[in-house]
């Protein structure tokens, strides 16, 4: 069986860290391309245009929010790398 695309949603936890690492081996196998997902969500009652200070900058939760979860996934995508 040939995979063409392989979608595959990540929240960063060690679990999802195990199943990237076997996706990406039956992509590699099968010629494939291998998508990640993850969605990025604010916290219950937290607006994204809410300002907040964290580490000393200022800045929209909804930014922070993205920033974050942009550094975790180019983290996760090196580590998946990594294990092939």
């Amino acid at each position: 069986m040939k995979l063409q695309n392989l979608l595959v949603p990540v929240d960063f936890s060690v679990c999802s860290r195990l199943v990237a690492r076997h996706a990406a081996e039956l992509v590699q196998l099968s010629g494939g391309q291998l998508t990640f997902l993850h969605v990025a969500t604010l916290p219950s009652g937290v607006a994204a245009d809410a300002m907040i200070t964290h580490d000393g900058r200022t800045e929209s939760a909804g930014a922070w929010v993205a920033r974050d979860a942009t550094a975790q996934l180019g983290e996760f995508l090196d580590d998946a790398a990594a294990a092939n």
